[in-house]
This record gives structure tokens, C-alpha cells and sequence, in this order.
């Protein structure tokens, strides 16, 4: 049990606020936004991959493809159509953790060459899952980061709407 008050242990709320970096100031912020405007504006959004752990995470979406395999053509077809994203369906829950890994490296490293392939298609990567509880948890982000590069942040959403 970590107390809010107590200074020094890491999980404290004081110590979580304090370690996280301070607001934009005005100015920054209209910047971010004005960049983020212009992006959407001009089409330049990258393309959005969700890898999938669970085949159970496509089934409130539409208007969006779910592939079942990660070879570099079916990856460069998605990443060249006019849908602004698409799934990749890995299933890795059902793998272990060290399993699990290697496919999404693998996965990433077909995305890329893909990508590269595609004449520099940029893409984001998101990772969706039903539970860091039974999913592969820091595991795969880093199996990512391996292969793409370190991340400015994780993002950690727990939400489902339509479970309730």
C-alpha cells in the first residue's frame, strides 16, 4: 500500500506528478495545434496499423480490413490503399511472452520494409489489446521499439465502450 503523502516512494501521487514534465505554454500548444491542423488538412496523416493480439478487438470495428498474415505484400497493399488504417491480427496472446516477441518483431520488420517498399508510406503502430493482465505486457512494446525505434510514450487506455 502506497501512501499519497509519502515523498519518497516512487508510486506516490506526489512523486508520479512531480516526474511528469511540464505543460505547453500557450504558445507551444497553438504551435502543436496548428501543426496537427495542417496534417490533417493535407492528408498527411500516417497510415494506422493496430496490431491485434486477440481476435476478439475487430469486432465492434468497420470500414477498416483485418489481415491474418504479415508478409511484406499483403502488409504493402494495406499500407497503399485509401483506408486511413488497418488491423494486422497476430493472435500473440495465445503465444508465450518470448514467442509473442519475436512475432511482433517480426511483424515490424515487414511493416517496414513495406513501407519502404510503398515509397516511404508512413505509418503508427498501436498495439490493442483486451488485457495487459493476460496480454504480453511491457513485452511488446519493446519488441516494437526494437525494431522502430523508442517510442515519446506509451499510452496505456484501458476503455471499451460497448462492453459497458
Amino acid at each position: 500500500y502506497a501512501s499519497a503523502s509519502s515523498s519518497t516512494d516512487p508510486f506516490s501521487l506526489s512523486s508520479m506528478l512531480a516526474s511528469l514534465p511540464s505543460a505547453l505554454s500557450p504558445a507551444d500548444l497553438a504551435v502543436v495545434s496548428n501543426k496537427t491542423q495542417q496534417i490533417v488538412n493535407f492528408g498527411q496523416v500516417p497510415k494506422l496499423v493496430v496490431l491485434d493480439d486477440d481476435p476478439t478487438g475487430t469486432q465492434t470495428c468497420h470500414g477498416i480490413m483485418v489481415v491474418t498474415d504479415w508478409e511484406v505484400p499483403t502488409l504493402r497493399a494495406q499500407l497503399t490503399n485509401d483506408l486511413p488504417g488497418f488491423f494486422v491480427l497476430t493472435n500473440s496472446r495465445a503465444l508465450t511472452s518470448r514467442d509473442a516477441s519475436t512475432l511482433i518483431q517480426q511483424v515490424c520488420r515487414n511493416l517496414k520494409q513495406a513501407a519502404a517498399e510503398a515509397g516511404g508510406v508512413e505509418f503508427r503502430i498501436t498495439l490493442r489489446g483486451d488485457s495487459t493482465l493476460r496480454g504480453h505486457f511491457p513485452e511488446e512494446p519493446l519488441a516494437v521499439e526494437r525494431v522502430l525505434g523508442k517510442f515519446d510514450a506509451w499510452l496505456i487506455c484501458p476503455f471499451f465502450l460497448q462492453g459497458g
